[in-house]
């Protein structure tokens, strides 16, 4: 038998979205409403029937943390492109400077091949 859903506010809704953007089954639940929710959700919990809320992942939250993580991955990027750069002009270094075969060689190897 189904729950009588409680009355929320539409701040209170949005209020308890996940970083995401959507809403946990036990929030939901905990609203009074069954898993999984039906259409017109929303509208039941406030007793609006304008009641809207946007599209659970593109609430300005959700956004900004998509935004924050593909910064922080970009800055990463450039990190270890920048670390790359360093290691490879070692090998370069250790290849042309160095006058022993093995360690020649295994500059070579590290830097793919393409010296020698």
């Amino acid at each position: 038998m189904a729950k009588t859903p409680k009355r929320v506010t539409l701040e209170e809704i949005n209020a308890a979205r996940t970083p995401r953007g959507g809403w946990t089954r036990k929030q939901l639940e905990a609203w009074g409403l069954e898993w999984p929710v039906k259409s017109g959700w929303v509208r039941r919990l406030t007793g609006d029937e304008d009641a809207r809320v946007s599209m659970p992942g593109r609430t300005k939250q959700a956004i900004d943390l998509a935004r924050k993580t593909r910064l922080q991955l970009e800055e990463e990027n450039v990190k270890l492109a920048a670390e790359n750069a360093k290691l490879r002009a070692t090998l370069e270094c250790i290849y042309q400077c160095s006058n022993q075969p093995m360690i020649i060689e295994v500059a070579r190897v590290a830097l793919g091949g393409e010296n020698g």
